[in-house]
């Protein structure tokens, strides 16, 4: 998580859930928009895996309209491995322990994953809590242009919640998403998750997928504390 591909890919999901609930592209990590194409339209033709490489997309929310959020939000890297010029990544995502201030029962929190009027997991789910996202970049990429900067070399490890410096280097993400891969309108679209991929997502989890219903579901008089951010990022540029 400290080096190589690794980097960019903890910092493009962080800078896009950071931009996500504050509603801001402005407040994505240095390079983040350097390092992704602009999103495609979402005119019923488009490529899903570029549809919210950025985030965003098709959402009306400004700032003024965000609310705190609370808690925290585990990622893990399945596998990585090698394609065409670049890499692909699974990524498993744990949103059970993203909280928020209740609407309907003020003092309480209510998680960010269930029904927010009733506190209850809602609609047919697979494995309670978490998403498989599939993430590709290449280093190999002419939208990059010619004056990247250097991969940053030094383990990206430390106290700081969010890097101070460009740590995308000459990266290019190429597709995103947690739903499906390819043309939108494909007669048979291929699905980015599948049973086998959350149930290994669920395994990776610091909590059981039971741990997690029992943590997401209800009002709270306390959300889940954060702690440290793991693996963080130096405090200094390294």
């Amino acid at each position: 998580m400290t080096t190589g591909p690794a980097v960019p890919i903890r910092a493009y999901l962080e800078s896009y859930y950071v931009a996500s609930v504050t509603a801001s592209l402005g407040n994505v990590y240095p390079g983040f928009l350097r390092s992704t194409p602009e999103n495609d339209d979402l005119d019923g033709h488009y490529v899903t895996q570029l549809a919210h490489i950025r985030p965003l997309n098709g959402v009306s929310a400004t700032p003024e309209d965000v609310v705190a959020h609370f808690g925290y939000m585990p990622f893990h890297i399945m596998s990585l491995d090698r394609v065409a010029e670049g890499f692909r990544a699974i990524v498993c995502q744990g949103q059970y322990a993203d909280f928020v201030n209740s609407e309907v029962q003020p003092g309480k929190f209510v998680s960010t994953s269930v029904n927010q009027k009733t506190g209850e997991i809602q609609g047919e789910v697979g494995v309670a809590g978490v998403a498989v996202h599939r993430i590709e970049l290449t280093e190999h990429d002419p939208r990059v242009g010619p004056n990247a900067p250097l991969a940053v070399t030094a383990p990206q490890r430390g106290p700081a919640p969010a890097p101070d410096q460009d740590v995308f280097g000459n990266w290019f993400f190429t597709g995103a998403s947690s739903s499906f891969w390819g043309p939108i309108d494909a007669s048979d679209p291929e699905r980015v998750s599948t049973p086998e991929l959350e149930r290994q997502c669920s395994d990776r989890m610091p909590q059981t997928e039971a741990g997690r219903v029992a943590m997401m579901t209800g009002f709270k008089d306390q959300p889940p504390p954060h702690g440290d951010a793991i693996p963080g990022w130096p405090a200094k540029s390294q």
